[in-house]
């Protein structure tokens, strides 16, 4: 699913937040959930502008190597994807 997030177009009109939602962590790794909400406007193949939003919900785990957090893995636990306030793609990961 990442894949398909990172192949979405940049565009000027992007806005686009991201927002933690849990941290669980101990001296040595970390759990962060979190949720990235993405909204453009870009013109359809007619020509017409269209809004878009994707919302991404995932979890990253952190490990910690010296003094240094790594990113160990992240899982994307879920994409939704709307255009004109209309849902065209809702994903969950197994």
């Amino acid at each position: 699913m990442i894949q398909e997030v990172l192949a979405i177009p940049k565009g000027p009109l992007k806005v686009s937040i991201t927002t933690i939602l849990s941290i669980k962590a101990n001296a040595e790794n970390a759990t962060v959930d979190q949720r990235y909400n993405m909204k453009t406007t870009k013109a359809g193949p007619d020509g017409n502008k269209r809004d878009v939003e994707l919302i991404a919900v995932s979890t990253d785990t952190w490990i910690k190597s010296k003094d240094t957090w790594l990113l160990r893995t992240t899982v994307t636990n879920q994409i939704d994807y709307f255009v004109n306030g209309q849902m065209l793609t809702h994903k969950v990961h197994p």
